[in-house]
């Protein structure tokens, strides 16, 4: 399996060659990468994927680089900055990149400026402000009769240099933007001609925790006062500028309440028990944690309206309970159409028939939707909305086909709770009476014997 990638024996290659001493061929530099895989997975290509790389050239099978034409034509030290490329034989392939900076000298480095290092490795943390010392570059100008100046060539945007060889950041970096930046350093002397010469310089970005923000600062939802235990109130939603952490974010609310809570993983906020709520509004605060403690906080203003097991309406669907759960919003914005009224689920319960037979079971499917109705903030007594369901009832079932399809079949109806507790009634008395009546039998065979 090709499961290894190619890797460099370093991340920059860099050398300066002296334009007069050059000669077509000569080796400039020999990139080396290795790979743990065997067979065919090991073999490395080499190659130029980007930058400036004129008169070099690179020798695809050993990663030797080389003086590919005549210098008489380079008259001013010329940076070649490029990007080159190692990748297996393998299927699919596999490749890994470096960087290199090969310097044409037009005066000895004995003689002109030369940096201490071609190339430099510095830091900075995100969220800096503007002015951020990123690092220094150092630069021998071969005599002390000349001055030097620093010119920054790449990312001017977003760095800047001073004149002792200082880099600076002009504005706030972000790691989950970019998380690091290879800038080119050019370094000028007074001399006539002036000599130059460029480094490179990688700066990477380092990360920092951010705290979570809330998309909304405030959350605002109604609910009734005979909401049921989990009935869903406002979900809050956090991210986190930390890349990866928005889904480890733990979600409570500040001060424990003993009318609402919330799920700590998704932000959904649920009943307790909204008994005693009624017309009143409560404010919670919410908090979003992250793995490593900072927090954010939101509000939710919660309205409760004040209603009674009265005031719900209870119907019933051919469809599975599951199956209704998933559309309660469409299927509460179908009833709110054809009633015209702001009609609320509050709660699904399932009955079936008890038949063992999965045709007959399908077709005896029975849910429980209990409902209740407002117009503007005024709750619809259960008779007003029983009415209003019966003389609409071919719009109600029009607007609910539009959600579950056609066949849909559905009745207004008591509680089905109360009807299960009716039938147990009824059950129970016709149990008494047998006994009674199997009481009466016994006793008259005793008188006749």
């Amino acid at each position: 399996m090709n499961d290894n990638t190619p890797v460099f024996s370093a991340s920059i290659y860099s050398k300066s060659i002296l334009v007069k001493d050059a000669e077509v061929g000569d080796v400039v530099l020999t990139l080396l990468a290795t790979d743990k895989d065997i067979g065919n997975n090991s073999l490395i290509t080499y190659s130029f994927s980007a930058g400036n790389f004129t008169y070099l050239s690179l020798n695809n099978k050993t990663g030797v680089v080389t003086i590919a034409s005549d210098l008489a034509d380079v008259t001013e030290d010329t940076a070649l900055d490029f990007t080159v490329m190692a990748q297996d034989h393998g299927l699919p392939p596999l490749n890994s990149t470096a960087c290199g900076l090969v310097s044409l000298k037009t005066v000895s480095l004995s003689e002109g400026v030369a940096f201490e290092s071609p190339s430099y490795n510095f830091s900075v943390a995100e969220n800096q402000p503007e002015g951020a010392a990123v690092g220094v570059v150092k630069v021998s100008p071969g005599s002390s009769l000349y001055e030097i100046s620093y010119v920054l060539m790449t990312h001017t945007d977003l760095f800047t240099i001073d004149p002792q060889g200082a880099l600076l950041t002009k504005e706030t970096l972000d790691k989950e933007s970019q998380d690091w930046y290879i800038l080119e350093v050019k370094a000028v002397d007074t001399r006539i001609p002036p000599t130059s010469a460029v480094a490179l310089v990688r700066v990477e970005v380092e990360n920092v925790n951010e705290a979570p923000k809330f998309i909304d600062g405030i959350y605002q939802a109604k609910i009734f006062s005979i909401a049921p235990y989990k009935y869903p109130v406002v979900q809050v939603k956090a991210t986190d500028p930390d890349s990866g952490d928005s889904e480890r974010l733990q979600y409570s609310i500040s001060e424990p309440s003993s009318y609402f809570d919330v799920d700590p993983s998704t932000g959904q906020v649920y009943v307790v028990s909204a008994v005693g709520l009624a017309g009143q509004t409560t404010t919670l605060t919410m908090k979003a944690t992250d793995p490593l403690g900072l927090q954010a906080t939101a509000m939710v203003q919660v309205d409760v309206q004040g209603s009674a097991s009265s005031d719900v309406v209870v119907i019933s669907l051919n469809r599975a309970a599951n199956v209704v759960e998933k559309n309660i919003p469409e299927m509460e914005e179908s009833l709110g159409r054809a009633l015209g009224w702001t009609v609320r689920v509050i709660r699904v319960s399932s009955s079936n028939s008890g038949e063992a037979e999965s045709r007959t079971l399908r077709n005896n499917i029975k849910t429980f939707v209990s409902i209740i109705a407002t117009d503007v903030d005024k709750v619809i007594p259960a008779e007003g909305l029983k009415k209003k369901l019966q003389s609409e009832s071919a719009t109600v079932k029009t607007e609910l086909e539009k959600v579950f399809g056609t066949g849909l079949e559905y009745e207004v109806q008591e509680d089905p709770e109360e009807t299960s507790d009716n039938q147990a009634t009824v059950i129970t008395l016709g149990f008494f009476l047998g006994l009674f009546m199997l009481a009466c039998l016994l006793m008259g065979t005793c008188m006749i014997k």
